[in-house]
């Protein structure tokens, strides 16, 4: 401001110098603002339709980037993530680019030294399957277990068919092998730094109903796990598709009655074969999955547990989020390091 308070009447003087300072905060403020995105200038780049960040028009407050190639690669450390969404509670959900291995979702018997012992199965539960004549366990679609699965209302225990085990992917997603493994830069652990940004958060486990996407969605939200690390799920893979009026729903992303089109406007149709969390309705050994060979190509797939495919973690971003970068493959976002 030009005026000072020498120039204004004495009962005018302390408002003009008060004025003064906080005008001169906010610009300060203004311009440290510009130095960084948040969750909100991310979610005000939305567009209607197409190929980028949308609103959903499924789920209530929640965006998706669809599309072939949207801008919505974040380097977290060394490695490359892709966003997939922003959820109703401003966290990000995001999808590693590289594989961390092949690996089963589970196993059946466990083989020791000592022989053969049985892993997460049992007569009469949910995961109980043999295959042929020699009763051999082929692993069970279930991510979590009877004590860390909950019901729509978060109650444990409900589905009172479950193992008392854990999926053995989960086991090494979150235990020494990755997540909880110490020794940085090891081979598949996560820096100190990206695990600052990882919050403990739902996945949705529930077995997806056929239908349409609302649907879908409907039977994975029937039961939720918590934690660190998991997969994406059947639905997350669907409204990833630009093409909202031919692939929107499971059904027409699977190799039965998929829509060949929906191959073609869908970044997570990945060029290797991946598991999604998502178990396949009445098949307590196979969940939905990427399939990136032959004529299944870019489909939805159900699969067998224990086969081993490729794994791309994912996890959920704090919805404190600062970051720099454009989103691009050449210039993605990146955390926000302020200057001292």
């Amino acid at each position: 401001l030009d005026v000072t308070p020498e120039e204004l009447p004495e009962n005018d003087q302390e408002f003009a110098f008060t004025f003064t300072m906080n005008d001169v905060q906010a610009d300060e403020n203004a311009h440290e603002r510009k130095k960084y995105i948040d969750v909100e200038d991310l979610k005000a780049m939305a567009i209607p339709s197409g190929e980028g960040l949308s609103l959903s028009t499924v789920e209530e407050n929640k965006y998706i980037y669809r599309g072939a190639n949207p801008d919505n690669y974040i380097m977290l450390g060394e490695d490359m993530y892709r966003m997939i969404s922003i959820e109703p509670d401003n966290t990000v959900k995001v999808i590693k680019t590289e594989s961390v291995g092949t690996m089963s979702y589970d196993v059946g018997y466990k083989y020791q030294p000592e022989g053969i012992t049985e892993g997460r199965h049992g007569d009469g539960n949910f995961c109980n399957y043999a295959i042929g004549n020699t009763g051999g366990r082929v692993g069970c679609s279930i991510w979590g277990s009877i004590s860390t699965i909950y019901d729509a209302n978060g109650n444990y225990g409900t589905w009172t068919t479950l193992p008392s085990q854990e999926a053995y992917l989960n086991v090494y997603l979150n235990g020494g092998n990755y997540y909880e493994h110490n020794l940085e830069g090891w081979h598949n652990t996560l820096p100190t730094a990206t695990k600052n940004v990882i919050v403990t958060h739902n996945f949705n486990v529930g077995i997806t109903q056929s239908g349409t996407l609302a649907q879908n969605i409907a039977g994975e939200k029937t039961y939720g796990w918590s934690g660190k690390v998991a997969l994406i799920s059947a639905t997350d893979f669907v409204q990833a598709n630009s093409n909202t009026e031919e692939c929107y729903s499971v059904r027409n992303n699977s190799r039965i009655g998929g829509n060949v089109v929906c191959k073609e406007n869908n970044w997570l149709a990945f060029d290797k074969s991946y598991y999604t969390i998502t178990p396949v309705e009445y098949t307590p050994q196979r969940v939905y999955s990427n399939i990136a060979f032959d004529i299944n190509q870019g489909y939805l797939n159900d699969y067998i547990v224990i086969n081993r495919l490729d794994v791309f973690p994912s996890f959920y971003l704090t919805s404190t989020l600062k970051l720099t970068g454009e989103g691009t493959a050449s210039n993605p976002y990146q955390l926000y390091q302020p200057s001292n």
